[in-house]
């Protein structure tokens, strides 16, 4: 690591404090340095993005460490992520992909998705509730969704909203294990980056695109634009078999969201290559923001968000690590 890159860590690590607790419980983890090139994006293809602090100014327009420690300290936790999800949001969507991307050692057994672990629960009648809310705010999953309690997300034969029958691509399970980016395992030149908490949209325009040579199979990419005008390379998408025991049990990729391939592939069968969730009207969604807001118009696209949040809040959570 060359002195640059040592200044700038240790500046870093004065905002983070290493591998630790920050606010809310949740784990903060200072960033990869290849040389004196911060990394801002990396996957399970191999893409990586680095940026120096000259080019991080001159294409955000902001100073390199200040801007960059808000951006990277982004790990929220599922009432943070719950409160951005309105009424209004909930009717205008019908599938929700819903990841806890948190460290696998942090969850309690009476969690409703455990660290490391996905739902992929879906409206099956029109106006039906997916979140029980309490004074307005989401507090959890209803029960009477389907790929909830047991009930299967996309059947093979299911209830169409508008009371026909359509062919679904397969039977997908109610808990499904993940291993998302473990920024912690950084080390130069190795990069790997903490899978960005929010709520996404699906990029359909990356997400045509197949690149099972690379590792990322079926790949349902995040409609996030980052600071410098880059849209972002990361996904959910299906990983080698030889990943698929660290799958729910550890953080591992380098900023995707891994599944097995079959779970992929059905994600992508009904959203990508099946028109039933398209709509041309679909409100779009500032895509620079990671907690949503609506912009006023609108973008056609799957009715699907995809969901990321870092653990819960407790207020006397009992692991010790």
């Amino acid at each position: 690591m060359s002195r640059v890159s040592l200044v700038l860590a240790s500046v870093f690590s004065v905002f983070f404090g290493g591998y630790s607790h920050a606010s809310g419980g949740v784990f903060e983890t200072p960033p990869t340095f290849i040389g004196d090139r911060i990394v801002v994006e990396a996957n399970d293809a191999g893409e990586v993005v680095t940026l120096s602090e000259a080019e991080y100014f001159e294409m955000t327009g902001q100073k390199f460490m200040s801007h960059l420690v808000s951006f990277f300290n982004f790990k929220k936790s599922w009432q943070d992520i719950a409160s951005y999800i309105t009424p209004a949001l909930e009717q205008e969507f019908d599938v929700f992909i819903i990841i806890n991307v948190d460290y696998e050692g942090r969850q309690d057994m009476n969690d409703e998705i455990p660290a490391q672990h996905m739902k992929v629960v879906q409206r099956t009648k029109a106006d039906q509730a997916i979140f029980n809310r309490k004074n307005g705010r989401v507090i959890s999953i209803r029960g009477d969704v389907a790929g909830n309690n047991g009930t299967p997300a996309f059947p093979d034969t299911i209830t169409a909203l508008n009371g026909t029958k359509i062919n679904g691509h397969g039977v997908m399970s109610d808990l499904i294990p993940v291993s998302s980016g473990a920024g912690h395992k950084a080390r130069d030149p190795q990069p790997y980056v903490d899978t960005p908490t929010g709520i996404y949209r699906i990029n359909h325009a990356r997400s045509d695109v197949k690149r099972y040579g690379t590792g990322m199979w079926h790949s349902l990419y995040f409609d996030l634009i980052y600071p410098w005008n880059k849209p972002s390379g990361l996904a959910v998408h299906g990983t080698s078999s030889s990943k698929y025991g660290l799958l729910g049990k550890k953080q591992d990729s380098h900023g995707c969201v891994r599944v097995k391939k079959n779970v992929a592939n059905l994600m992508y069968e009904n959203l990508i290559n099946d028109d039933y969730w398209w709509t041309e009207d679909l409100p779009n969604l500032n895509n620079r923001l990671r907690l949503k807001s609506e912009t006023g118009d609108t973008k056609p696209g799957a009715r699907a968000l995809i969901i990321l949040f870092y653990g819960y809040e407790r207020a006397n959570p009992s692991w010790d690590i």
